[in-house]
């Protein structure tokens, strides 16, 4: 009797190394189930049940000649920011392009890591920037408003990468770039232009701290993870601590939310 729970106990502790592996890197699920902006810290935008990819809520920023977007931090549970973001997933909806200039799509926050990004155009191509370089590389395809909803992976590292329905569209740099502690997703202000008109949806935003090539082997369970829209140790971003860096926004300090999950 005590051989089998010796063997229990091992296989159990095998079984939880490689769980926890597997889930080392991921820090931030959402689905924007709360159905409101205090699931993180908006510039504008909203939390709307019309168009959603899954579940009941989505977030939409339709900007008219100006910007919207939505911002995570992640802290300890000692208040203390975590720089745990690299890279992000989440899927994109238009409505409506640019009606000229570009948008930032997705941006990392923190004077630190140069503010890498992905930047919409009018016509629908993508480019990757960040603080020092407008454009990096480009994409040679082209999103449109097709009704559909296409998935989006932002992989920084050792330079940028762009996909989008699991197909690589556009990478390049040279620039080595740390993780940060807070990440943006709307229609925010990009190198080339500050304000903008467009109708934009975001849905199941993953943000994680490896890279997407580490991330490929769990996709397969993505669908599952969707469904328990967890937040974990992440802060909604304040938006009067917002400060302009060749024209990028920089987040430092959020303020609490209620009911918000905060573990050691």
């Amino acid at each position: 009797m005590t051989k089998v729970r010796l063997l229990s106990l091992t296989v159990a502790l095998i079984c939880c190394q490689n769980w926890a592996a597997a889930q080392s890197g991921r820090s931030f699920i959402t689905g924007f189930e709360l159905g409101s902006l205090a699931e993180g810290g908006a510039m504008g935008g909203s939390v709307q049940s019309s168009i959603v990819r899954s579940g009941s809520y989505a977030y939409r920023a339709n900007p008219i000649y100006s910007n919207q977007y939505i911002g995570f931090v992640s802290r300890s549970a000692g208040g203390g920011l975590r720089q745990v973001f690299r890279s992000s997933r989440f899927y994109l909806r238009i409505e409506q392009l640019p009606l000229n200039g570009s948008v930032s799509i997705v941006k990392i926050g923190g004077a630190a890591t140069f503010n890498p990004e992905v930047d919409l155009n009018w016509d629908g191509t993508l480019v990757l920037a960040d603080s020092w370089y407008p454009a990096i590389a480009k994409s040679q395809n082209a999103l449109t408003r097709d009704g559909l909803w296409h998935r989006v992976e932002f992989d920084v590292g050792y330079g940028l990468r762009v996909y989008v329905d699991g197909v690589l569209w556009a990478s390049g740099g040279t620039t080595t770039y740390p993780t940060a502690a807070s990440m943006l997703f709307g229609a925010g202000a990009s190198p080339t232009s500050v304000n903008a008109t467009c109708d934009l949806y975001f849905d199941d935003i993953l943000i994680d701290g490896a890279r997407c090539a580490a991330q490929a082997n769990q996709r397969s369970v993505e669908p599952e993870l969707l469904d328990w829209r967890r937040r974990i140790d992440v802060q909604p971003l304040d938006a009067g601590t917002q400060r302009a860096s060749n024209r990028k926004a920089c987040f430092e300090r959020e303020q609490p939310v209620a009911n918000q999950e905060r573990f050691a």
